[in-house]
């Protein structure tokens, strides 16, 4: 779901799914969100209403449930699937896999995290399409395969460490040095709304960003920026940052 027009739709389905808790006094299961729409949601809901879970603890996207009792059990209904990759498909990619899952003709929400590690095909699913998504698909980019259930399997999320030099912290400045590009492209990149911090969208080029924050930047990748380790001759920041590869 994108930004927007999107985010006022999101925040209409959250009051009903809330209200549905409420009214039929169970717990009703969101669809798949992503981080900018699971920080909407934590901003509108009481945490002790509302839980999320993508399958494993370190998923992306991620389920919510909006409980009408604190103490409610809740079942997520999320399945991972798996297949192997062949050794002579293995340059077979996330994209790959993601755009078979899409040509089912399914709405994105009804996937989670998909990911290829330690030589299988990964994606969790809602458990009211995993036997179609078994049924249905039969290869990827040329590549047999056979979906089944698995126990969950935890992603690695890689990272590299980089330094940058800034003039300053201010979000316009770091995109800058994060995407190599001038401050007058990075404040475009932001006014188009590519730029968030903490999955939500930066909207002011001089928002400063924290050690901790994580930057993501449409077309770029994410970021987590870390501490300032000293100065430049010119009195420029040297700022360490992780990026995810």
């Amino acid at each position: 779901m994108a930004q927007g027009n999107n985010s006022v739709e999101l925040s209409a389905r959250i009051k009903d799914w809330i209200v549905q808790s409420q009214r039929y006094h169970v717990p009703v299961l969101s669809c798949f969100l992503t981080e900018e729409e699971q920080a909407q949601l934590k901003s509108m809901c009481r945490n002790d209403l509302v839980q999320l879970y993508g399958g494993c603890d370190a998923a992306i996207r991620q389920r919510a449930a909006f409980l009408y009792d604190e103490d409610d059990y809740v079942d997520f209904g999320i399945v991972c699937l798996r297949a192997p990759v062949l050794k002579r498909f293995n340059d077979v990619t996330h994209r790959d896999l993601l755009g078979a899952l899409m040509s089912l003709g399914l709405d994105r929400s009804r996937f989670g995290d998909c990911f290829i590690q330690d030589g299988y095909l990964v994606a969790y699913v809602d458990e009211e399409i995993a036997d179609y998504v078994k049924r249905n698909i039969s290869s990827v980019r040329k590549m047999p395969v056979q979906f089944e259930q698995c126990d969950p399997i935890v992603p690695v999320r890689r990272t590299e460490r980089m330094k940058v030099n800034v003039s300053s912290l201010r979000i316009d400045c770091v995109v800058a040095a994060l995407a190599n590009v001038s401050r007058t492209v990075a404040a475009e990149m932001i006014a188009q709304k590519r730029v968030s911090i903490d999955h939500k969208l930066v909207e002011e080029t001089k928002k400063l960003c924290n050690n901790g924050n994580t930057i993501s930047i449409s077309g770029k990748g994410r970021f987590i920026v870390g501490k300032t380790t000293g100065t430049t001759r010119k009195d420029r920041m040297i700022v360490e940052v992780e990026k995810f590869v």
